[in-house]
């Protein structure tokens, strides 16, 4: 774990499954399983909160709706995420793929948080897509995509801007709080 100057918490899952059993390369497929049906869960996730809608009423007829809760793009999403070729060839080992459910649910996190108005959720997501840095270099993209969400956001809702500053500064101090342990390896060794 040490060639590459992560912390030992980037191997926590594949750690977790190699402890509970005694067949390491069975626990170490299995880590990438699951990190690959985490992926899976997390585009599930992530598209549910993207697409959606909130249901109206047509005033003339009754209980008619007429917009749908953005369920089958997230099912569309989730599936071809699932029967795609760099789930199924990635997704055997966890170091290729367990990234990608980290950031994917840091992302949703995030989302969900600017509805809600959640610290807690906006904490979590800054700590998962921290998370997502820690288990190797391509979480990066994470970070990028929260910071461009955050533009779009404070682009698109001014109305917001007020406490969205606020959402933004405990997403940035989560994602600072998570990275910190980092900074002096990678000051280190450039």
């Amino acid at each position: 774990p040490g060639d590459q100057g992560l912390p030992l918490i980037s191997h926590g899952l594949t750690a977790l499954f190699m402890f509970i059993g005694n067949n390491v390369l069975l626990e170490l497929r299995l880590s990438g399983l699951v990190a690959g049906m985490l992926t899976v869960l997390a585009t599930w996730l992530l598209g549910r909160e993207l697409f959606l809608r909130r249901p109206s009423h047509n005033p003339e007829e009754e209980d008619v709706l007429l917009e749908e809760n953005g369920g089958w793009m997230a099912q569309l999403a989730a599936a071809l995420l699932a029967l795609g070729y760099g789930t199924l060839h990635f997704g055997r080992l966890p170091h290729y793929i367990e990234h990608s459910a980290w950031g994917t649910l840091g992302l949703w996190l995030l989302l969900r948080g600017l509805r809600t108005g959640s610290y807690f959720e906006l904490g979590l997501s800054a700590y998962l897509v921290g998370l997502a840095v820690m288990v190797g270099p391509s979480g990066l993209v994470f970070i990028t995509a929260g910071l461009l969400w955050w533009l779009g956001v404070s682009i698109l809702r001014p109305a917001i801007s007020g406490s969205g500053n606020r959402h933004f500064t405990a997403w940035a101090l989560g994602l600072f709080v998570t990275l910190a342990p980092l900074l002096g390896t990678w000051l280190h060794t450039p």
